[in-house]
């Protein structure tokens, strides 16, 4: 929902401008932000022993 939220603000209704360079950067910038953060939550459960 995201990206379909970006990319209707963005394109200002025209189908042409759809797709991009600099919104495949975009995109890809905010799924380094999104994994780098996951990886600090999960860093931070612990391991449980198998009982």
């Amino acid at each position: 929902m995201l990206v379909a939220a970006i990319t209707f603000f963005l394109s200002n209704g025209q189908a042409s401008n759809a797709i991009s360079t600099d919104r495949f950067l975009l995109y890809s910038a905010l799924a380094g932000i999104v994994a780098v953060a996951y990886f600090f939550r999960a860093r931070r459960y612990g391991t449980t022993d198998p009982a």
